[in-house]
């Protein structure tokens, strides 16, 4: 048995493989060659194995051509190649436009004499060799993502760390392109654990991590298949206290009708002149400002100067996701905090809004920064933001010193209870990659002499935690 990266060199024979460099992009990793005896005849069998994507966007087998050279040793002639016969001398000859792709594994029958006439024949197989996820992975616990470094054979797959909502063990791959024993006399796998199977493996959801778990082959080493496996989290931590913002978070306080994190009122007064007369708006707004932070493992997925999955295209709106739970998500990024909600909104005491269901709060995104690839550094952060500042802000109308218009009622309640989390995008699917994280706000207010007043010493709260 023979193993060693291409060409093929036995005795008697030399087999070349052309690269071709246009897609789809593939790469001979090596070879393997056995004498395998049938009716009573030898014949050595010739393994070249390839790695590459071999499917196009939608997952379709795609055709492609390979060129074979067959050049005879000092002593030796081709006398037959598949079902081409030749008379001597022939000592190179070409097999072009073998087809291949990935539903079939083609092969190609040779035979050489040397001086004494003495004849020895060969099959030449080429089997693709590649890592997918096994069944009830993709699209489950997780999905395969492409790589920022374009004709990267390396593949990525991404999968939340297990939790109550996605509470499977592991992640289980498996080799495709060979028969299981094909994969067990000449392949073998590094990282991660023994699966199912000889020809598959599995990686813990236990922690966040990359595992790169790769084919090679037995004899020589060489890596014939690689895809990497990221178990990714978000911890998240909140601030209710601070007059800025955290310095990686893009949203800055005076984006903000809240004037700092935390419980805030005040008062502000518009006054304009016009035909009609002196119009002053007067609005009282009564904020509860809130910073959340996530903060995402591990770092070296975000990393883009290496091979890493191709995450970070930031500027493509993804708009509104009809099928996420409770209703429609605003995101910009495959990266996304977002948001669920509980509300009782009172006017005197009579209840207008009540949301004791969980619901989304996260119809925009001008209140996050979903992009964890760049930090006050220029450095890639890891983490994304978050701020809220739930409230009442009442307000009046009065024209030449007379009221025209104001907000109806003398007492107002507003309380919510909040869930904070993130989540990300795997090909058509988001996944939460965080708990759940409570937190409250709640504002009171009452009328006092035609203005609106904090109601008591307990009238503003926000907090973690539920209330």
């Amino acid at each position: 048995m023979h193993a060693a990266p291409l060409p093929v060199e036995l005795t008697g024979i030399k087999i070349e493989v052309p690269e071709k460099p246009e897609p789809p992009v593939w790469t001979t990793v090596g070879w393997v060659a056995e004498v395998v005896e049938v009716a009573g005849k030898e014949a050595t069998h010739i393994y070249i194995f390839y790695a590459g994507d071999l499917h196009n966007e939608e997952n379709v087998a795609i055709p492609y051509e390979i060129d074979l050279m067959f050049t005879a040793q000092d002593g030796y002639r081709i006398k037959q190649v598949a079902d081409e016969t030749f008379t001597p001398p022939v000592e190179t000859y070409t097999k072009e436009n073998l087809p291949v792709s990935a539903a079939t594994t083609p092969s190609v029958s040779f035979t050489i004499v040397d001086g004494d006439e003495h004849e020895s024949s060969g099959v030449v197989h080429f089997l693709p060799i590649a890592i997918e996820p096994d069944a009830d992975m993709s699209g489950v616990v997780g999905d395969v993502v492409e790589s920022v470094q374009e004709n990267s054979i390396i593949k990525h797959f991404i999968t939340p760390k297990k939790s109550t909502e996605l509470d499977q063990d592991y992640v289980e791959l498996k080799a495709v392109g060979v028969h299981a024993d094909i994969f067990t006399k000449f392949l073998k796998w590094e990282g991660g654990e023994a699966g199912s199977a000889e020809d598959k493996r599995k990686v813990k959801r236990d922690t966040t991590r990359k595992t790169e778990v790769k084919i090679k082959m037995q004899q020589c080493g060489t890596v014939a298949s690689q895809m990497n496996v990221w178990v990714v989290w978000a911890e998240l931590t909140a601030r209710t206290e601070g007059a800025e913002m955290h310095d990686n978070n893009e949203i800055r306080m005076a984006d903000n009708e809240f004037r700092k994190l935390g419980s805030d009122s005040y008062t502000n007064v518009t006054i304009t002149e016009g035909l009609e007369g002196i119009v002053t708006w007067t609005t009282y707004y009564f904020l509860n400002g809130i910073e959340w932070r996530a903060d995402i493992n591990p770092k070296e997925i975000f990393d883009t100067e290496n091979n890493v999955p191709k995450l970070n295209d930031l500027n493509e709106r993804l708009g509104y996701n009809p099928d996420a739970p409770n209703g429609f998500r605003a995101a910009y990024s495959d990266w996304d905090m977002t948001r669920d909600m509980k509300r009782t909104f009172t006017i005197d005491e009579n209840i207008i809004i009540d949301h004791s269901d969980w619901v989304t709060d996260d119809n925009g995104d001008n209140d996050e920064d979903g992009n964890p690839y760049d930090g006050a550094a220029d450095e890639p952060s890891g983490e994304i933001f978050s701020v809220d500042g739930p409230g009442l802000s009442p307000n009046k109308r009065s024209l030449d010193g007379v009221i025209q218009h104001e907000t109806a009622g003398e007492s107002m309640e507003n309380k919510n209870a909040f869930q904070e989390w993130v989540r990300i995008k795997l090909g058509q699917n988001w996944f939460r990659i965080s708990k759940k994280e409570d937190w409250h706000s709640k504002v009171s207010i009452v009328k006092e002499n035609g203005s609106w007043i904090i109601s008591g010493n307990n009238g503003m709260a926000v907090g973690v935690g539920t209330e």
